[in-house]
């Protein structure tokens, strides 16, 4: 390698490269005001500036990009900062600084360069990526440090994890010639920078974290005789009052009865216990702008860390689960090029929100927020399969290969919610949207090592209502119950049903039945000593028993590479005839609102706040957990049944919470859902339905598994799982952490 020094000799240059710098030198002077300025930048193709000479000699070892400070049109400044160690010369000896963007005004006048790829096209079927370049004047130079502006659009069209080649070129009227190898930048907003790895080439991937968010509704919650007077026959002009057995007073959400004439007792509208959860998915470098909620969504943050970490999941104040399973690349390049949106936060006013299914411009989320939604935003970008339904791989910044692994974006239907009135409620948040990328199984007959078998990845386990009104198990034993609970057919949530009891404002209804063929009608009492058990309760708008059925958007084709680090949530297993069913555990456990749960006091000492499912390290050769205790209030009654119910007592004495942290006084509300119980998770796992949840083959290379069954290894491998808290099935849990007493799930065998 020749030395470059200042003086008279020039390093020697071969005929082609002179024609070349002719040529070059020539279209930089015809071109200068359209190639040379931030202010104009040209739309058309464009090829990077070759680094000139043969000689290595100046070395960029970092370049940091931050705010000008100024007004907006100052825009970005770059500091190009130098190896002295490994360069042989300092940077000034080649450039002065210069006053202006043409570079014309210094004695020695240098270019900053910036070349990137930007890739058209919203779809990804036709992605393709244009060469785009831009040179900005020099206008620091230190003996390590050049200075410069960035591209005018650096901020408004330069898409967050674009890669950007930076370097510093001689301008055409610079005698010196030099040689400076380009330095890779990944464009970040965020102080992860880089992303959370990258590949070979330089191009930033950032790991996708999942939350979960539930929401809040007011509904009427009554209904009530209607009152009426008579004319006291005895006693002329002594009107009495009465409760009529087939007319109603129906509190509804937004208006009540009272100003109707024999109404005027009807309570206000509540909450109601019909509540859903919704998973939520953000970048991980913006996890600290998750929002704690707004005025239709609670985001439930919970206390206990018990993957055995404080930094693991479901740490101390933290949001749940917070597992991040994939990663998306943070620029749309012509390799990851189909966006990735979801909901990503509760939305407030003045947060944006997206208003499009794909990720445009610099991929960041558009529109305007309001204060009852949900924000989406654009992830990032995924591949596109293989032809064969395979996915692609590449190599990471190590230079192993990493593969890729189908992403699927699942749609759950929520059942609508009706008023009392039997009106339905509006439901601006009627689906849940998951991302499940399938999982790698270990094959050592597979053909093919570059196209791994797979798996599909877990769904989340479903959550339960709270029986605030004791409806399923009698009047003293209000408790959770998962919404696939067979008891809730034909039964109310929130208990709302027809008069039953007589009383002095209250008349049990008469409704009219007919027989089979509808040839006789008759009058019955809705009353508990009805001899037809059908009539003894009659709820308004019952339901029927359900579970999220997680239906695949199937035009959405993508693939993701997994996340670095890897962090599962809980995870829950059940036999589901030949196959194994496996399902995530998105929802928090406990709730720590004994106080406010039952505020009329119907209940002391009788409710069941919680839902555990895991009796941590029972046979890992660990100490066992304990139970953590709920806040009770002064006057809860002694310990002892009935009222040990929301105290851990008998089997339940060892299973572990994630306790919601308590941030609700203002709420009103303390009646949130949380996960189902184990044995309702469980029933669903081993039901017709459990098949959408289990952890079949998804590709086998043709074998005879795909889409029939599961790995040899079931879902996990051979890795430890803890005893379920409550359920049926015997090592149902799997608790991942840190903890060797509770690994993460290992890859199955085939």
């Amino acid at each position: 390698m020749r030395e470059l020094t200042r003086g008279t000799m020039k390093p020697k240059t071969s005929p082609h490269t002179l024609l070349g710098l002719a040529l070059l030198a020539g279209l930089l002077s015809g071109c200068i005001n359209q190639r040379l300025t931030t202010a104009k930048i040209s739309r058309e193709s464009a090829t990077a500036i070759e680094n000139l000479g043969s000689a290595d000699a100046l070395k960029i070892s970092s370049v940091t990009l931050s705010s000008s400070g100024g007004s907006a049109s100052s825009g970005y400044v770059a500091s190009i900062f130098f190896d002295l160690g490994q360069s042989s010369v300092p940077i000034s000896n080649y450039c002065t600084p210069s006053g202006s963007d043409t570079g014309t005004t210094a004695a020695r006048p240098c270019l900053c360069q910036y070349a990137w790829q930007e890739v058209n096209a919203s779809d990804g079927s036709s992605a393709v990526a244009i060469p785009r370049i831009v040179h900005t004047a020099v206008t620091t130079v230190q003996p390590s440090l050049v200075g410069c502006n960035a591209p005018e659009i650096y901020q408004t069209e330069i898409a967050d994890g674009t890669l950007i080649k930076i370097s510093v070129i001689p301008a055409p009227t610079n005698p010196e010639t030099f040689n400076i190898a380009a330095f890779n930048y990944t464009k970040s907003k965020s102080a992860a920078g880089a992303g959370s790895f990258q590949d070979a080439q330089g191009r930033s991937f950032m790991n996708i974290l999942r939350y979960s968010c539930y929401d809040q509704r007011k509904r009427g919650m009554s209904i009530q005789s209607k009152m009426s007077q008579i004319d006291n026959p005895v006693n002329q002009g002594d009107f009495l009052n009465f409760p009529i057995g087939n007319r109603f007073c129906v509190q509804k959400a937004n208006t009540n009865e009272m100003t109707q004439e024999g109404c005027d007792t009807m309570p206000a509208p509540d909450h109601s216990a019909q509540t859903y959860y919704f998973n939520l998915f953000i970048r991980e470098s913006e996890m600290g702008d998750i929002n704690p909620g707004n005025s239709r969504y609670v985001c439930p943050t919970v206390k206990e860390a018990l993957s055995g970490s404080s930094g693991g999941i479901g740490s101390q104040g933290k949001y749940w689960p917070l597992d991040t399973t994939f990663a998306l690349s943070l620029a749309k390049t012509v390799d990851f090029s189909i966006g990735v949106v979801a909901n990503s936060k509760a939305s407030n006013p003045g947060d944006p929100t997206a208003t499009t299914t794909s990720c445009e411009g610099t991929g960041s989320s558009s529109g305007s927020g309001n204060a009852g939604g949900l924000a989406a935003s654009c992830l990032g970008f995924a591949a596109k399969p293989n032809s064969d339904g395979t996915c692609p791989y590449f190599r990471d910044a190590s230079g192993s290969i990493r593969f890729t692994y189908r992403l699927r974006r699942y749609i759950a239907l929520y059942p609508p919610v009706f008023d009392t009135n039997g009106t339905p409620l509006q439901e601006p948040q009627a689906t849940d949207t998951i991302y499940v990328v399938d999982r790698p199984v270990s094959s050592s007959t597979n053909p093919d090592p570059l196209k791994p078998y797979t798996m599909h990845g877990p769904k989340p386990c479903p959550f339960a209502y709270y029986d605030h009104k004791a409806v399923l198990d009698g009047a003293d034993a209000p408790s959770y119950a998962g919404t696939n609970d067979t008891r809730w057919t034909g039964k109310n949530v929130d208990g709302i049903e027809l008069p039953r009891l007589d009383g002095p404002a209250s008349c049990s209804a008469s409704v009219p039945i007919v027989n089979a063929d509808r040839t006789i009608m008759a009058l019955t009492t809705i009353h508990p000593s009805n001899a037809h058990s059908s009539y003894q309760r009659l709820f308004i708008r019952p339901i029927t028993a359900w579970a999220p059925y997680y239906v695949e958007d199937s035009d959405f084709q993508a693939c993701a590479p997994l996340a670095t680090p890897f962090r599962d949530a809980p995870l829950h297993f059940a036999k589901n005839g030949t196959n194994v069913a496996w399902c995530a555990e998105a929802y928090p456990t406990q709730n720590d609102n004994v106080a406010r749960m039952d505020p009329e006091n119907l209940y002391p000492g009788k409710i069941k706040p919680f839902t555990s499912h895991v009796k941590k390290n029972l046979n890992g050769g660990g100490a066992a957990c304990t139970a953590t205790a709920v806040t009770l209030p002064a006057n809860y009654p002694a310990d002892g049944a009935p009222f040990e119910r929301a105290r851990h007592k008998g089997a339940e004495a060892s299973t572990c919470d994630r306790t919601v942290v308590n941030p609700l006084d203002g709420l009103g509300w303390p009646r949130f859902p949380l996960l189902a119980p184990a044995s309702d998770v469980e029933a669903l796992l081993t039901s017709s339905t459990g098949a959408n949840y289990a952890c079949t083959m998804t590709f086998d290379n043709g074998g005879a598994k795909t889409n029939k069954a599961s790995p040899s290894g079931g879902c996990c491998g051979t890795a430890t799982q803890v005893v379920s808290g409550a359920g049926g099935a015997a090592n149902a849990h799997l608790e991942p952490g840190s903890d060797p007493a509770t690994p993460a799930c290992q890859m199955p065998q085939y």
